[in-house]
């Protein structure tokens, strides 16, 4: 009963996950209401008829569909009757559950369906977009519009400063062009007035001028301009510099979505696990810090914080019940528990911008020795990066307190960590690191502001 009452908070779980991420908002309503029924039977909230979207009835109806093919694998007859029987009781639409019926049998008969993989989008190799001119030159602004329609991007355009703010305002270019010199409003104000705005945050702007004064530049930065050109402008300059501003925006763009992606998975499993609380984050912090120490570059760095936040994120398939245990965990439970890194590679693989960490997942619990999981590995068999994750995986786990045994101090867990080093448990080199930021008193995962 508790497994079943913990089950039905998924709705509410994925609507958590996908709060943060603005693209995957239309999903929403999906999430939560997908159990809900015609007759009031479902959950989360009892919802009826005439209060889910047909949209939401349909999805509801086939997600039961298919899970008919585990109660009757090789029996299509016996899963749609299961399905009508649903629709009699009054839960489901009995149009729809016939319509979803006839598609699943052309489901059955076809040679394959397409993966997660094939469904995502493809990654934007030219950007395209809208571009904003603002130039109180009649024929600059045609020369503008020529060169860069004809390269492809949306053109609007404006003859000054308060033209611009409101074409920016009404329109939300992906990139804009300001002449400097304007009569109501300069192209650096216009520029600076923008940028003030938090939803502006990575358009690019670009100042054009044909005065090449003292100090400019410095004027140009201090706007927040992202690139400042000489006219007469290069035609060719112009065009790679905005197809190179263009990418880079969908670049950190893409940052911000996959710090959303990260930031909801681990919130998820958090609020699945108390024991986690805290502990992704910690995770996170120690191996940046062990990273930094190893002398890694700023990139790495960055990973293994995105690594530690993420890399347990597989319990989420793991039952409450057994998480949350207050005793030592039978053979069998820890055989389940032993599934949560090939579960948390799986559930991170699709995500395009979780592609550097999947090995962090995978192997933080493989052990130098070759004594881990899920693969045995040993020594160099196991990437860097994961064998970094797991020795600051260890000291968190060591210092956390658990039902069954007190947490040890850092001290403690490093001396610990010692004798496990020295019977191979752990890389040296990198457990050789630990013992330099303990000894610098950088290593409790606790005190995350040094």
């Amino acid at each position: 009963a508790e497994d079943q009452d913990f089950y039905r908070l998924h709705t509410a779980l994925g609507e958590r996950i996908l709060q943060p991420i603005e693209s995957l908002a239309g999903a929403i309503p999906f999430v939560r209401q997908h159990h809900e029924r015609r007759d009031g039977s479902g959950y989360p909230s009892g919802a009826r008829a005439g209060e889910l979207a047909p949209e939401v009835e349909l999805l509801a109806a086939a997600n039961a569909y298919d899970k008919t093919r585990a109660i009757f694998p090789g029996d299509a007859s016996a899963r749609a009757e299961a399905l009508r029987q649903e629709a009699r009781a009054g839960r489901f639409e009995a149009t729809l559950v016939e319509e979803i019926i006839r598609s699943g049998e052309r489901l059955e008969a076809a040679d394959s369906l397409p993966t997660i993989e094939d469904l995502l989008p493809a990654p934007e190799i030219d950007p395209g977009g809208r571009i904003l001119v603002a130039d109180d030159n009649s024929t600059n602004r045609q020369l503008y519009r020529e060169l860069l329609t004809g390269a492809g991007y949306e053109v609007e355009t404006a003859g000054g400063g308060e033209a611009a703010l409101a074409a920016y305002r009404r329109n939300k270019p992906d990139l804009m062009i300001l002449d400097i010199r304007m009569p109501d409003i300069d192209g650096q104000e216009v520029c600076r007035i923008i940028k003030a705005d938090e939803s502006a945050a990575y358009l690019p702007i670009v100042l054009v001028t044909a005065y090449e004064e003292r100090g400019l530049r410095l004027r140009a930065l201090d706007c927040s301009a992202d690139e400042l050109l000489l006219a007469p402008v290069n035609r060719l300059e112009l065009l790679a510099r905005v197809r190179s501003l263009l990418r880079l925006k969908i670049y950190y763009q893409d940052l911000v979505r996959h710090e959303s992606v990260v930031l909801s998975l681990s919130a998820a499993l958090e609020a699945k696990d108390p024991y986690t609380r805290g502990h992704s984050q910690r995770v996170g912090e120690l191996s940046t810090r062990l990273a930094r120490e190893l002398g890694q570059d700023a990139v790495v760095v960055q990973r293994m914080r995105t690594a530690g936040l993420l890399h347990d994120i597989g319990k989420v398939a793991i039952p409450q019940s057994l998480l949350n245990k207050p005793g030592r965990l039978t053979t069998e439970e820890f055989a389940k528990l032993m599934t949560h890194p090939v579960v948390g590679w799986e559930i991170c693989k699709p995500l395009r911008t979780a592609q550097s960490v999947l090995d962090c997942i995978l192997y933080h619990h493989e052990r130098f020795d070759g004594c881990g999981y899920p693969h045995g590995l040993a020594g160099e068999d196991i990437p860097y990066q994961a064998r970094l994750l797991a020795v600051a995986d260890a000291l968190d786990a060591l210092t956390s307190e658990r039902a069954y045994r007190r947490s040890l101090s850092v001290a403690e867990a490093v001396e610990l960590l010692g004798h496990e080093t020295d019977s191979g448990k752990w890389d040296p080199e990198i457990f050789a690191a630990l013992t330099r930021l303990a000894d610098r008193g950088q290593a409790d995962p606790r005190r995350l502001e040094l």
